[in-house]
């Protein structure tokens, strides 16, 4: 009952005639008229977040800063370690980064748990 539609396959000649110039012109415009109102809709719209949704907001970016600072902190830390004992001769890079994970696993799995 449904079948696909084929693509239309014009020739050369047909192809850039009067009325395919047209036609590609009406759509390009209609395009750019339907993107102007898409734009007007979005500028005339107003958010609102309630007193909540801001608080949690603002919550959860205090929450990020600290995990980052956390993070920032930790990796100095891991980063001196490593540095002053020059690593271990034959240790594969997988190796060393199983040990900066098994560092920062306990704290992330303490901090994963969202508010």
């Amino acid at each position: 009952m449904f079948t696909r539609r084929a693509t239309l396959h014009m020739d050369k000649e047909h192809e850039n005639s009067e009325l395919m110039r047209r036609l590609r012109g009406w759509k390009l415009k209609k395009k750019e008229y339907e993107n102007a109102l898409h734009r007007k809709r979005i500028a005339e719209t107003n958010i609102s977040l309630g007193d909540d949704s801001i608080k949690m907001m603002i919550i959860k970016l205090n929450q990020i800063e600290n995990l980052m600072k956390d993070l920032n902190r930790k990796t100095k830390m891991v980063k001196g370690t490593v540095g002053k004992r020059g690593g271990r001769a034959g240790e594969s890079a997988s190796s060393k980064r199983s040990n900066v994970m098994a560092a920062f696993g306990a704290r992330d799995r303490q901090n994963s748990v969202m508010s």
